[in-house]
């Protein structure tokens, strides 16, 4: 946010030259391309991490559940 905070004074009456402005505007939308895909990436591996530890978690259930239920049936019997 700083560095995106910096460029715009670019945009302001500092910068006299309209190319460097321009090429100020260029790396500001750079910099914020970059930012969403970084956070998106971010996003993605947190996603990806929840999902398999939650398919790893419905597994042991049910391997738990089928163990308990082995051992019902030893008791029963």
């Amino acid at each position: 946010m700083l560095i995106a905070s910096y460029h715009l004074l670019a945009f302001t009456e500092w910068i006299w030259d309209m190319e460097r402005r321009y090429e100020a505007g260029w790396s500001l939308i750079a910099l914020i391309v970059l930012n969403v895909c970084f956070n998106f990436a971010v996003l993605a591996v947190v996603v990806i991490k929840d999902s398999i530890r939650k398919t790893k978690l419905k597994y042991l259930k049910k391997q738990q559940a089928k163990n308990i239920s082995k051992l019902r049936k030893r008791v029963l019997e």
